[in-house]
């Protein structure tokens, strides 16, 4: 292990007596160890699939920004952490896996190391391997009971869904360390949980009713069944999204001409007309660009996106693909900016430089705004350029967005300094807005819903309908919630004229 810790998580809201952290290995060369003798440990390379690079399985490589547990006094968290690495190899046997997966796993695992520490500042006998015959002082059951007692509190410090994951990666993580027969048995002498198959119906693309097995157990947290029409603001597309109303996008496009950013209001202005995710925004290059212009015609060009296209999606494994529709003049837009003396100077100090083989959105530092999977694959490629050391191909940061973030909330801040009600918004609700502006002016227009939700499916890269489907009733659920609150407040003001 190359150790490199960058970045200690934070601490909770929990009053816990515990200073344990996690850091990020900047640069984790993993190895097998064999002991020959008492004295003598030969060390092997760890084979493991790397989620970034593009040629799949690796030997005696690298993982970047891999997470590391360490206790309050600064010793490293052997078991916690050999489990992340057997999660991460897992996972990696079936799907792509990133290495932000295993860091959330990192960070529920963490509140599960400091709540034992603080257990033991307080002088009670317990760890992680503390499972005695009785079920009730079993140290799950103890976690579950105390993870409980925290949602009676008000408030509580934290939400029921953090609870529910909480206690699923408590599982998981001993579920891995007797799958993968990390620890000897006898660490484990009575079961840390019971264990059940469940049947769940579900109803897939065709149309047909199936069941799904799952394992469950006696440990796991239930959340209520919510009405999903409950949540009138919101709607479900690889997250939460909140569609941004007609008033407030023209709001944002006043805000952008003076900005003073072209290059961010460029990148608002491709998702408000795409519904691209922002991996895939900033991970265009120019020469993509470039060639729909020369090879299609029409007023809406269309750009294949995911596996085999350098443009990364979200990270639903290497066969994902799909094509993104983009307006021929916001086309041409991207264009004009990339031939710019100001992205000109971004891409000269950039790791593609002055080329077409660049993004065309980089920061004033000449950095992308999310690293691609092609440029960590090109960087472990000591053919491909002579202009950056061996040093910076091994150690470089990766970023995820989290810039463009930042001017999206620095956006909102100064569109709140003239209209102060002004509502908080994500980068990533301008996918929503897209969704929600094709199907009400396509509706507008006569389509038939049907073939909406199949056209929008298409160009937002649905694999299930039943999400863009979601984008054809959002509408009619907030139009019968806000026809009830005109309703209650009518009543109100009548009621209010009989009592005076």
């Amino acid at each position: 292990m190359d150790d490199q810790p960058v970045k200690a998580g934070n601490f909770s809201k929990e009053p816990l007596n515990s200073t344990a952290y996690w850091s990020k290995i900047r640069v984790f060369i993993p190895r097998r160890v064999r002991y020959e003798s008492e004295n003598l440990a030969v060390f092997s390379p760890y084979r493991f699939q790397d989620p970034y690079s593009l040629t799949g399985l690796k030997e005696d490589g690298i993982i970047r920004n891999f997470p590391m547990l360490f206790r309050g006094n600064g010793d490293p968290w052997d078991t916690g952490n050999l489990y992340l690495m057997h999660e991460m190899a897992e996972r990696a046997k079936f799907d792509l896996v990133t290495v932000e997966t295993i860091e959330t796993h990192a960070v529920h695992l963490l509140a599960f190391l400091r709540w034992l520490e603080h257990n033991q500042a307080a002088g009670n006998d317990i760890n992680e391997f503390t499972f005695p015959d009785d079920p009730h002082e079993r140290v799950t059951y103890s976690y579950r009971r105390y993870l409980m007692r925290q949602m009676r509190k008000t408030p509580p410090p934290f939400s029921l869904g953090v609870a529910k994951t909480r206690m699923g990666v408590v599982v998981n993580f001993y579920r891995g360390l007797i799958n993968g027969k990390l620890i000897d048995a006898s660490r484990l002498p009575n079961p840390p949980y019971e264990q059940t198959v469940a049947g769940i119906p579900y109803v897939n693309q065709k149309g047909l009713v199936r069941i799904k097995e799952v394992l469950t157990t006696d440990l796991a947290i239930k959340i209520p069944k919510r009405d999903p029409d409950a949540d009138t603001e919101h709607l479900n597309d690889g997250g939460k999204l909140r569609p941004l109303e007609p008033e407030e996008q023209r709001m944002i496009t006043i805000a952008l001409e003076g900005y003073g950013n072209r290059a961010f209001e460029l990148m608002m202005i491709f998702a408000f007309t795409t519904g691209a995710r922002k991996q895939t925004l900033c991970t265009l290059r120019i020469h993509h660009i470039k060639n729909l212009l020369e090879k299609q015609s029409g007023q809406e060009l269309k750009l294949k996106v995911g596996a085999g296209t350098e443009i990364d999606v979200k990270n639903k494994g290497d066969l994902k693909h799909y094509r993104l529709h983009i307006p021929r003049l916001v086309a041409m837009m991207l264009l004009d900016y990339s031939n710019s003396i100001e992205a000109k100077k971004r891409r000269d100090k950039s790791f593609y430089g002055d080329s077409d083989r660049n993004y065309i959105f980089l920061t004033q530092e000449g950095t992308p705004y999310y690293t691609s999977k092609a440029e960590i694959s090109d960087r472990e490629n000591p053919d491909f350029s002579s202009r950056i050391a061996a040093a910076n191909r091994i150690d470089f940061p990766v970023v995820r967005g989290r810039a463009l973030n930042n001017l999206t909330k620095r956006l909102a801040d100064k569109i709140r300094q003239k209209h102060p009600s002004f509502k908080d918004f994500r980068f990533h609700d301008t996918r929503a807005t897209y969704g929600m502006n094709f199907v009400r002016h396509f509706i507008d227009a006569g389509h038939p819903p049907s073939k909406v939700v199949n056209d929008l499916s298409a160009r937002m890269g649905h694999a299930d309908t039943s999400t863009t489907h979601a984008y054809l009733s959002f509408d009619s659920n907030k139009d019968r919630t806000d026809a009830a609150e005109d309703s209650y407040a009518a009543w109100l003001k009548i009621n209010n004229r009989r009592e005076a």
